[in-house]
């Protein structure tokens, strides 16, 4: 969890000091740029395939030479690849190639992409400092939605069924046998697909309000001949279930809502009694003074604060924010009903917590005057 790093920067003990660490963070700025040109490019792919001169590396991606010569240079310098000065050849070593290229859950290339996808809105933020009105997520198509499912795809597709759901007690007992599951802010319904392949007898239902997500996300179910699965358009926070579910998961999605505690009363009201709300939230802690020094809470402020907190704002909502923490998320869905709330850390994602809770059983009213 976010605050449990040790601190990432030292005080600077004069102005020159200050100046060259803050000059450090643009340098590492613009290596995360890098990071974003050579996933968007290809460049990585190219490079895990072996040493190279510029020319190799470009004809492998297919790019103009003179601009991959530059890239080169500048991940060089950033000793992300090495350079070897005698032959003129370029190198991606391990851990560097896993952390970068190629199918490993740890490949964390996308996230530059995910970044500079939200610096692009830059000047819409800037305004939204002065107006208060923040950015809606339709500002953010096509490339946001696209970065975030590259960069979460990996993990979930490697770990949310085998490591993530075993963590909650009693849940893969209950997919397993068969339940009717919910998926709320599903996007393109990569976990929703996922939940429905590994437990052919429980019955998935994914809800996103965005239409065009909801397209592709039934395109892609049936692709993959999933009859166990379908998708609904609607406002989480307004829906009415027709019918109970046992279990219900909101993956990355719970903080962004305009109305995060609508969403976890509509959740409530549609879990049977006894049902389970699983959640995936940004780990943090809610207060400020916690997450000082650390850089996972470094990235989730940081980030939020060009997206999270902007689309929430934009619908005129709590503006929660990625770094809202665990106190605050457990006040939230006991405020929503919910009892025995849990959280647990999530393997291979430091940046990541999961969110276990219950509806409580009814318990019949004895009427009045009776025995």
């Amino acid at each position: 969890m976010a605050g449990t790093a040790p601190p990432r920067y030292r005080r600077p003990s004069s102005v020159g000091d200050a100046a060259r660490q803050i000059f450090e963070i643009y340098a590492r700025g613009t290596t995360a740029a890098m990071i974003a040109i050579g996933d968007a490019t290809g460049l990585w792919r190219a490079l895990a395939r072996g040493p190279g001169r510029p020319s190799t590396i470009a004809a492998r991606a297919g790019l103009s030479i003179r601009p991959v010569e530059e890239w080169l240079g500048a991940v060089a310098a950033a000793r992300l690849v090495r350079y070897d000065e005698r032959s003129g050849r370029f190198a991606l070593e391990e851990p560097y190639r896993s952390a970068l290229s190629g199918d490993s859950v740890l490949n964390v290339a996308a996230g530059a992409r995910l970044w500079g996808s939200a610096v692009q809105r830059w000047p819409l933020v800037v305004e939204a400092f002065r107006t208060g009105r923040g950015v809606p997520a339709a500002r953010y198509l096509p490339d946001f939605p696209v970065a975030m499912d590259e960069l979460n795809r990996r993990r979930y597709d490697a770990l949310l069924v085998r490591r993530y759901l075993p963590i909650v007690p009693f849940l893969v007992d209950r997919l397993v046998a068969g339940s009717r599951v919910l998926d709320v802010g599903c996007g393109l319904g990569r976990t929703s697909r996922l939940i429905a392949k590994a437990f052919p007898r429980s019955e998935v239902v994914g809800l996103d309000r965005s239409p065009k997500a909801i397209r592709s996300a039934r395109a892609l179910a049936r692709q993959e001949g999933l009859t166990n699965l379908t998708f609904v358009i609607a406002d989480a926070a307004l829906w009415r279930a027709g019918r109970r579910f046992g279990v219900a998961f909101a993956f990355d999605a719970l903080h962004d809502q305009a109305d995060p505690v609508g969403v976890a009363r509509a959740v409530y009201r549609a879990l049977e009694p006894g049902g389970l709300f699983v959640a995936i939230e940004p780990a943090a802690w809610s207060r400020l003074g916690r997450n000082i020094g650390d850089s996972g809470a470094e990235y989730l402020y940081g980030f939020s604060t060009l997206y999270c907190l902007m689309v929430s704002l934009a619908e005129r909502g709590a503006g929660l924010g990625a770094a809202w923490g665990w106190p605050r998320a457990r006040e939230l869905l006991e405020s929503a009903g919910f009892r025995t709330v849990r959280r647990y850390p999530v393997p291979a994602n430091r940046l990541a917590m999961m969110l276990a809770a219950r509806r409580p059983l009814d318990v019949p009213r004895r009427p009045r005057g009776g025995r």
